[in-house]
């Protein structure tokens, strides 16, 4: 964290967003919240942040002191991700939490004061069906939070699921279409607009994953990172840093060039991998003059 900010420090670029994620960062203990986010407060004046999101990911991980950490160094966005609220769906996909957890976490988020709070969720999960996913929108929706995010279930080739079930992945998604089109219709209903959306190989139906938003909060980094609007500077094991260029005279077009970290940590933490990350984010403005 420190070397990437380092970086943009010397290059004089301006931080619009931070986010903490994917994966589940609500994981860490209190001591190692508190000093990831520390250091980020030490390197950005996070004030200036037009968004700072931090992803609570699993419920069973989120709690009170961890977010009054987070809140207390000036997130003003969290993800509490349930996926579904059917307790046989979330113990066939492994999730180590119940709907009665979610809400739980979800509560805490709310009593948190953080200012936005978004919920992901996926239709098509094995053992799902419209029943299960259509009571889970209707849950959701009686929360109000700020955001929904609305996956189509994805399977990756590296999937523990695939060893149980290689058939998992339908082209077809069976109810799938009928799922994505009752929480498109019910968010219309309840007030959320979409606001980004995005596709993925290998998702069940080869449906969309479509962000929701009430009036005025949208995700920024979301718009951001799918627009590919300005550079996104990764920090993190396996991380992908994205620069994008805009000021290029190739008759117009963007150019984006990717900068992959180390994917194992003891092969990112190294100094000659810090080294090559700064050197190639150095270069590429540099060399195409966009100071």
């Amino acid at each position: 964290v420190r070397n990437i900010f380092d970086t943009v420090n010397r290059l004089g670029l301006n931080v619009k967003t931070v986010y903490v994620g994917g994966g589940t960062p609500t994981i860490l203990t209190e001591e190692q919240l508190e000093k990831l986010l520390s250091t980020v407060s030490e390197c950005c004046d996070v004030s200036k942040l037009e968004e700072y999101t931090f992803e609570g990911g699993r419920p069973d991980t989120i709690t009170a002191e961890k977010l009054r950490i987070v809140k207390k160094y000036g997130v003003n966005r969290i993800s509490v991700n349930t996926q579904s609220l059917s307790d046989e769906v979330l113990k066939g996909i492994g999730r180590d939490h119940s709907a009665e957890e979610f809400f739980r976490a979800y509560n805490i988020a709310a009593e948190s004061g953080i200012q936005y709070i978004n919920t992901d969720l996926i239709a098509g999960l094995p053992k799902d069906k419209f029943s299960t996913f259509s009571a889970t929108m209707d849950k959701i929706l009686e929360l109000r939070p700020h955001n929904i995010t609305v996956h189509t279930f994805c399977v990756k080739k590296s999937a523990d699921i695939l060893r149980q079930d290689s058939h998992i992945y339908s082209i077809t998604g069976g109810d799938v279409g009928k799922c994505v089109d009752y929480s498109q219709l019910k968010a219309s209903q309840a007030g959320y607009n979409p606001y980004y959306m995005y596709r993925q190989k290998n998702t069940v139906g080869n449906f969309e994953n479509v962000g929701f938003a009430l009036e005025g909060a949208e995700g920024l980094y979301n718009v951001y990172m799918m627009e590919e609007v300005h550079s996104i500077l990764a920090a993190g094991a396996g991380a992908v840093t994205k620069l994008v260029d805009y000021n290029s005279d190739n008759n117009g077009k963007i150019d984006i060039d990717r900068v992959f970290n180390a994917k194992y940590p003891y092969e990112y933490l190294s100094e000659d991998e810090s080294e090559k990350i700064n050197k190639a984010i150095m270069d590429h403005y540099i060399n195409k003059n966009l100071l």
